[in-house]
């Protein structure tokens, strides 16, 4: 039996039914270093664990050509970013 493509990606058992959930749904995480509550889509930085609100503001916030020893983190008030409480109450440097 031939399955179409829109329910093959939504069926990986025969009959059971798979409803996806947007990242932004998904459960909250924590800072591995700080232990500080993120929501799903805020991003922490491996090199110096700043909370961020997307991978946009992270991305902001490293400077230098990527690949090269003067690749490094930036202060993030230095590059344009602003600090924000999330609905956790935990301190996200973001864009706007």
């Amino acid at each position: 039996m031939e399955v179409s493509t829109a329910t093959r990606s939504q069926t990986l058992i025969p009959g059971l039914r798979i409803t996806r959930v947007s990242k932004a749904h998904q459960p909250p995480h924590r800072n591995s270093k700080t232990n500080e509550l993120l929501r799903n889509i805020e991003q922490v930085c491996p090199v110096c664990f700043e909370n961020f609100a997307s991978n946009g503001a992270g991305d902001k916030h490293r400077v230098g050509e990527i690949g090269t020893p003067e690749r490094r983190c930036a202060e993030p008030s230095t590059v344009g970013l602003v600090l924000k409480k999330n609905k956790y109450g935990t301190l996200v440097w973001s864009a706007k």
